[in-house]
């Protein structure tokens, strides 16, 4: 790992004066991660990990020098941010219909508002995804499966910016929490684990723990038929990984054939709320848990 440092003339979001990030899968998810810690007057230093490929956003911020306000920051990457707003609305809307499901007081008012706002006649957000919850009344093969997909659909709008589980981890020179996805990529297996304080501990300085070559992540992942084997990426979400997830686990050969026309719009209507949201909720039992480490 060849972490490329810069120092930000702005303060920290989260109280520190440094941060260790990835660089995320664009420009626009890099600056927002390296916005979370350049706020206000002061500096910081941000580290970023070196990608296995050398991406267009990571050869754009090795230009940066010394001491670089944001703003500048901004105008480095500028033609290479991009937005994706079919997807945001997508998301949006799903939200929308979660909300519903976890607080319905809270969302009638809200949607009461929405229509006093925009009228009766506009459509209140989160259709598609309240349309699939007719899987609940219907009869047919696989419905278990697919009631564990959409509850953990659920559960992954919930934070939709899709964080990484955390884990506690403690060096020879300093203790902190931080992203179990990092930890797995880019450290050895720790040397022992405190269950009173749920900390995975190295007796070593944090510089002589990091691995030597950095491995990708292995996850499993909720589809609307079961649950994936692992899948290995370097980035959560990525290209790739949604390529290879869409060829894999949305061909309809994946699912089981239902003479039920309703099961079959059902099954038809989740893959195109798939494709234009690219929701892959993780598969994992313990999530906070360093799976690939022996001393659990």
């Amino acid at each position: 790992m060849e972490p490329r440092s810069i120092l930000l003339g702005n303060n920290s979001n989260f109280q520190v004066d440094a941060a260790i990030i990835e660089p995320g899968r664009d420009a626009a998810a890099l600056l927002q991660r390296i916005g979370r810690v350049a706020r206000g007057h002061r500096s910081g230093i941000v580290h970023v990990s070196k990608p296995q490929q050398e991406v267009s956003h990571f050869i754009r911020l090795q230009q940066a020098q010394n001491i670089i306000p944001v703003s500048q920051l901004r105008d480095i990457f500028g033609d290479l941010r991009t937005f994706n707003t079919r997807m945001a609305k997508e998301l949006g809307r799903a939200y929308w219909s979660m909300l519903r499901r976890q607080n319905k007081h809270l969302m009638d008012g809200i949607e009461e508002a929405f229509m006093e706002i925009m009228g009766e006649d506009m459509p209140v957000p989160g259709k598609f995804l309240d349309s699939l919850w007719i899987a609940k009344r219907l009869n047919f093969r696989k419905k278990r499966e697919f009631m564990e997909w959409l509850n953990a659909i659920d559960r992954s709008l919930q934070d939709v910016r899709g964080f990484a589980p955390t884990i506690k981890v403690r060096f020879q020179d300093r203790s902190f929490t931080y992203s179990r996805d990092w930890v797995t990529q880019h450290l050895r297996p720790p040397d022992t684990y405190d269950p009173q304080d749920n900390t995975y501990i190295y007796h070593d300085a944090l510089e002589s723990c990091l691995r030597e070559r950095s491995r990708p992540l292995e996850c499993c992942f909720f589809y609307p038929g079961g649950k994936t084997g692992l899948m290995s990426t370097w980035t959560l979400p990525s290209r790739e990984l949604w390529k290879d997830y869409k060829r894999i686990y949305l061909n309809p050969r994946k699912f089981p054939s239902q003479r039920d026309v309703d099961v079959r719009n059902l099954y038809e209507r989740t893959i195109k709320f798939i494709e234009a949201t690219r929701l892959l909720p993780r598969a994992e039992e313990k999530e906070g848990v360093l799976v690939d480490s022996e001393v659990i």
